[in-house]
């Protein structure tokens, strides 16, 4: 199985499973060359990120994921059993340094050997055997700005080695299966959250599912903002101290001292100006 997705639409839930069915084998021996042999030329395509083969090598088994239909195209090389079947690497170009390496001897000359190769839009990961839940693979190696689209892949073995290979032809297949239905379930696991795996849940639909108790929850802890220690906190506290008093009234004269000299220069000034006019009105008579 390939994938499996889960829509809901409210409680409404369906499951789809996608399957990879493999058909026949296709055999195909490589030459000590460092050319690639596309899949495509054999009519292999590549579904969902995932290609199985067996290979018989006793070293440097190269395999690429191409982002176009040549091997001159941008790729990501994985080498098996590098460097005398001692090592395995990952590389973003064709004899490029590596990525990504894992030490071991994988390969074997005289008998056939497994292995998958996956990869999604940041990760390559490189298995041997065959992939279950619990192999997860000896190489991996992720790009978070994303890999490149991958149309194509390739194979080839070098450095004095040659390689017989087996891959498979696949098919897809989807198959949805209907979980349960609000309208139809009137069993009491529709509205008691008890009986919800929350494990196999995002939560985004844990919060939909659960929106009436979280509001319940909210509404039962909202305390109302009009109590003793929050009006409080509106008035000034009063303060006996007689430090405090004398600050407040230095304070208070910092700021009157500048208006009250203000004023007095005003009111000179106006004392003046009267006096110029009342003596001006003496003279004239």
């Amino acid at each position: 199985m390939l994938e499996s997705r889960t829509i809901r639409n409210g409680l409404i839930l369906f499951t789809y499973l996608q399957y990879e069915i493999f058909g026949g084998e296709i055999s195909y021996s490589s030459p000590n060359n460092q050319r690639y042999i596309l899949l495509s030329s054999l009519n292999i395509t590549n579904i969902n990120g995932l290609i199985n083969f067996k290979v018989k090598s006793c070293n440097d088994v190269h395999f690429a994921l191409i982002s176009g239909q040549t091997e001159y195209d941008p790729l990501y090389e994985i080498v098996i059993g590098g460097w005398g079947n001692s090592k395995s690497v990952i590389r973003t170009s064709k004899q490029g340094s590596p990525v990504a390496q894992s030490s071991g001897s994988y390969l074997n000359c005289n008998e056939f050997v497994e292995f998958w190769i996956s990869w999604n839009n940041i990760t390559i990961t490189l298995g041997a055997g065959v992939m279950t839940f619990n192999n997860t693979g000896f190489l991996t190696w992720s790009l978070q700005s994303g890999l490149l689209s991958i149309l194509n892949s390739g194979f080839y073995t070098a450095f004095g080695s040659t390689g017989e290979w087996i891959f498979y032809t696949q098919e897809t297949t989807t198959e949805a299966i209907e979980i349960t239905t609000a309208s139809s379930c009137i069993c009491p696991c529709i509205h008691n959250t008890s009986y919800i795996d929350s494990s196999n849940l995002t939560k985004e639909e844990l919060l939909i599912i659960l929106h009436d108790e979280l509001q319940l929850i909210k509404s039962t802890l909202r305390i109302d903002k009009k109590f003793s220690k929050y009006l409080r906190k509106l008035n000034s506290a009063p303060d006996n101290r007689t430090s405090s008093k004398s600050m407040g009234l230095i304070a208070v004269c910092i700021i009157l001292i500048p208006i009250i000299l203000s004023i007095i220069s005003d009111i000179m000034k106006l004392y003046a100006y009267l006096k110029r006019k009342k003596f001006k009105l003496l003279k004239r008579r």
